[in-house]
This record gives C-alpha cells, structure tokens and sequence, in this order.
C-alpha cells in the first residue's frame, strides 16, 4: 500500500508537474532585455499592452496601440491603455508648460527686481527733479526731489496732468514740442508751486518704441532760482553802488565856493565899513555861473572798449557782465550781423558781430577776445553778447565833454552814435594833457537793438 501509493504519489507529482508545464506554455516571461512573447495574435497584444505600461513607468506616454487591427474584445482594453497614455501625456505635457511658466515667471521678477532697483537709483533718487508722463501729459511718475521742490506729495502728483501747474511764464514750446515733433526740446519757464516760485529750464524727451510710437515724455527740471536770485541781488547792489557814486560826484560839483573877495586887477573895490566884506558884481556873477553851470552838468558812466582800432563806449546801465570769448556756434543762413549762438552758463546767448551794422570794415572770424552781455532791459528778455576786441574800463565822463554830432550827417553808422566823448590824454605831462584829448566814440545802442528787431521783423 505505502509502495503503491509512493507510486501514486510519484506519478501524481510528475503528472502535476507535466500539468503545471503545460499551463505555463505561452505565458509570456519578460527577460533582461525585455518582454518577450509566443507569436500568437493574443501574445502580441499582451506584448503591445506591456510595452506600452513600461514606456509608462519610465515617463513616456507617447506611443499608442493601433485598435484597427485587434479583436473586438480586445478593443476595450486597447483604448483604455490608449486612453491613460493619452491623458497621461497631455498632464505631462501641461506639467512642462506650467514648469517653463514658472522659470520665466521667476526669470521676468528677477528682472524686475533688478528695474526696481535701477529706477530706485536713477529715478527716484536723482538729485534733479523728474516727471514721467504718458502721451495725454498724464503725470505717470515722479521723484522725490520734484516733490521737494514743488510741495506737492507723489499721491498729489500722480493723479495731476502736467497742464495743471500753474505757469506764469514760458520760453520755449517745451512738451507740446516733444509731442508734435518727437524730439528732445529745451525751454525756461517759471512754475508757482505751492513752495513758492521756481525757474527752471525745462529738458524734455520723448520716449520711443520700437514700433516708432511716443510711449511717454522724460521731463527733466535745472532750478535756476537761487542764481537768478543771486543775480538780481548782485544788479540791485550794483545800482545803488552808482547811485552812491552819483551822489558823492554831485557833492563834488555842488560844494561850496570860497568866500572872501579875489583880487582882480584893474577893478575898484568900493571901501567898506568895518567888519562888513563887500564883494565886487564882476565877482558876484562868475560865482553864480558857476554854480548854475555845476547844476547843469550831468555825468554818465560808460564802459570804454577797442573795436577796429578805435574806441569806442556804451552806457554801463546797458551791460549785464563781460565774458572772455568763448566757443561761438554758426547758424545757417543767418544775417550777417549774427556771428553765431554760445551757451553761456546754459543760456543760449546770440553774438552779433556790431562791426557789420556800424558798417565798419569785415573782421576776422577768430578777432575778438571779450564779449559785452547786454541786459534783459536793453533787449528786451533776449540774451544777446557783442564781440569787441578788449574792455579797457568803466568810466565818469560829464555832459560838457560831448560832442554831438550835427543834424546833417546821415550815415548808417553815425545814425547809432549818440556823440564824441573829449577824454584827457592818458600818459602826457600835465602841460599837453590840457591841450590833448582822446576822443571816444559813444554808441546809442538801443538804438542799434531797435534797428536789428527791426530787420528781424522783416
């Protein structure tokens, strides 16, 4: 019995093994090297379906199954792994999109940290006043140093236009040039701000895109108020300095003459009583000409100058300063009296060459070695300078030392002189210096301003 059944058991062992091999023949075995299947239809399948599902594990949801060729019952298993591979692909794909979103997002706050940080620098904490505007004149952005200047806050400032200031004078198109143009423009003007008054030369520049469009308008602001200030104070103390000065020559020519009766000879001087002083009428009438003559004598101060080799002079009340030449800039198809433009201390100053309107002989472009700035008064608000070849000195001279020219001369230069001034002779003994003179021509020159705003007008 136990023989027989280790028979059995025996044979029952090798029949379960003999079944086991037979059930386990066309079962597909993945190997190193990958799957590897029987080739019937079904094991191809499976074999698509496993390939398919290890592309997936290692992240590659690209291939799909081709359902055309199976079995209908396969067909839903084929979608479905079709359908996984499908939608896992598409999150893979949105993943990778979100992915670049977030470099380039984390890239453009870079960049934007590093504009915040340029236009903190450049802009807000530029020491010169600045305005950003969009293209209606829109205050976009602002400085801190306009809001100090101005008065106003940035929370005010951003929501004003540009048109708002209250501008009480202008020179120059300024903005609206830089609008209808689309070029850098410059002008002065003077804006009240609740801090008060301010002049300013204005720098405006437009701002251009690619596309050739004004994205918006750089305005940049020079406060000139504390030197127009500095100036107007320095012309007032110079005012009451010849003021002064008059004052002091008019004591002069009004002091008291000496008393007493001088010896004249061939008169009679009638005796007197004791204790009185009798003075003579020839004596009595010199003295009060000349006391009617000193009331009658005016003085003026002109400032005396070379040009062409004589001298000549205008009055000191008509210069603002006096300047070592500088750099003149041509103008194209100017007048021959204009030599050009200069900018002096950032003014643009016109230099006119006076030697073409006194219709004395050409000069040498490169003669001169001074300029006489006129004042704002004497032009008129222009800035305008006169080349001359050398400022000797400011001078008194008196009414009596003029000569004015007669009536009857009529020549372009004699037209803009308002006489000849007698100067004594400089350098000679006092024998010939009485005898001596120099002789100062002594331009009228509002009249020549006059006769160059009219050409300018025609």
């Amino acid at each position: 019995m136990v023989a027989d059944n280790a028979v059995e058991g025996t044979g029952s062992e090798l029949n379960a093994k003999a079944g086991r091999r037979a059930l386990l023949i066309g079962v597909p075995c993945r190997t190193a090297t990958g799957p590897v299947h029987p080739a019937t239809g079904e094991n191809v399948i499976l074999s698509n379906i496993e390939e398919q599902l290890w592309k997936g594990l290692k992240g590659d949801f690209s291939g799909q199954i081709n359902e055309t060729k199976v079995d209908e019952s396969w067909k839903p298993l084929i979608k479905a792994v079709n359908d996984v591979n499908r939608k896992m692909e598409e999150e893979s794909t949105e993943i990778r999109r979100l992915r670049r979103i977030e470099d380039a997002s984390s890239t453009k706050e870079s960049q934007l940290n590093e504009l915040s940080v340029i236009k903190e620098s450049v802009f807000i904490k530029n020491p010169m006043p600045l305005l950003l505007l969009d293209p209606v004149q829109q205050i976009h952005d602002v400085n801190e140093a306009f809001c100090r200047v101005s008065g106003f806050s940035p929370e005010e400032l951003k929501g004003m236009n540009y048109q708002d200031f209250k501008i009480v004078t202008t020179r120059g198109n300024g903005v609206q040039d830089v609008l209808k143009f689309k070029r850098h423009n410059v002008s002065d003007l003077i804006i009240d701000f609740p801090s008060g008054a301010h002049a300013f030369e204005q720098y405006s520049i437009p701002m251009i895109t690619d596309s050739g469009s004004l994205s918006g308008i750089m305005v940049v602001f020079y406060d000139k108020t504390a030197s127009l200030q500095e100036e107007e104070q320095m012309k007032s103390e110079i005012q009451e300095l010849k003021l002064l000065l008059d004052e002091e020559s008019k004591k002069k020519d009004f002091s008291p003459q000496p008393t007493g009766i001088p010896i004249i000879p061939n008169e009679v001087v009638p005796a007197a009583e004791p204790g009185i002083t009798i003075a003579s009428p020839v004596t009595e009438n010199k003295q009060i000409n000349a006391k009617n003559d000193a009331k009658k004598s005016l003085t003026f101060d002109v400032v005396e100058f070379d040009l062409c080799g004589e001298k000549y002079a205008l009055d000191i009340n008509l210069a603002r300063e006096i300047v070592e030449m500088m750099p003149i800039t041509p103008i194209p198809c100017s007048p021959d009296y204009l030599r050009g433009i200069m900018n002096l201390r950032g003014e643009i100053t016109n230099i006119i060459n006076i030697t073409a309107i006194l219709g004395l002989p050409a000069r040498d472009e490169n003669s001169g070695s001074k300029i006489i700035v006129l004042s704002a008064e004497a032009t008129g608000g222009e800035n305008i300078g006169v080349i001359v070849d050398d400022v000797q000195s400011v001078i008194q001279i008196n009414e009596r030392d003029v000569e004015h020219l007669g009536e009857g001369l009529s020549s372009q230069s004699s037209m803009h002189i308002k006489g000849i001034i007698k100067i004594g002779s400089r350098g000679l003994d006092k024998k010939s210096e009485a005898d001596e003179k120099d002789l100062v021509i002594w331009l009228d020159m509002l009249k020549v301003i006059e006769d160059l705003s009219l050409q300018k007008s025609k």
